[in-house]
């Protein structure tokens, strides 16, 4: 079923916008794009906090695809195995379960929780397959992956914000003697 659903999404790649978005998602300035967009929209909404947040999911997340998952699991990459697969923009020689793009967009999406970003996050997970380069599991492990650690990212800063948002409100609450306290 994995290389029936590769086939179905890596005939895509001949789809002129789909071409077009297939390479843009391989380019290795591509990150600087969404990371733009990011901090356009953390700053917009002035939650600086996400900032660290977010930088700590995707690397959390890229560490462990390719360093610990991606070599533990040595699967080879379709466009390396099957012959009918079609790869435009080259192979890549690193393993393919799972795709630390899913990973590293997911992460990022979960994290800052908009909805552009979970867009963004299954467009450019999907083109990976239709780049021929993962096949659709390799997409589905590098996003749980990516959801896990974002996750986590993002309970560490609601934790954070939450403990803030108890000290603003205890200081402003009034002492014993009923007055205000003095800062």
């Amino acid at each position: 079923m994995d290389a029936q659903l590769l086939q179905t999404l890596n005939q895509l790649v001949d789809v002129p916008g789909i071409h077009h978005l297939c390479w843009l998602v391989d380019q290795a300035w591509a990150p600087l794009l969404v990371l733009v967009l990011v901090v356009a929209d953390i700053a917009r909404r002035k939650t600086w906090l996400e900032i660290p947040a977010v930088i700590a999911a995707v690397v959390a997340a890229d560490v462990v695809c390719a360093r610990v998952l991606k070599p533990s699991f040595e699967r080879l990459r379709p466009c390396v195995e099957l012959d009918w697969v079609v790869a435009p923009f080259g192979c890549g020689a690193a393993f393919s379960m799972p795709s630390c793009h899913a990973a590293n967009l997911f992460a990022l999406a979960m994290v800052i929780n908009r909805p552009w970003a979970f867009a963004l996050a299954v467009v450019g997970t999907l083109a990976r397959s239709v780049a021929g380069v993962h096949y659709p599991s390799d997409l589905l492990a590098g996003a749980v992956v990516g959801l896990a650690l974002g996750w986590v990212a993002r309970f560490v800063l609601n934790s954070i914000l939450a403990s803030r948002r108890r000290k603003a409100r205890a200081s402003r609450k009034p002492s014993a003697s009923g007055r205000l306290p003095l800062h």
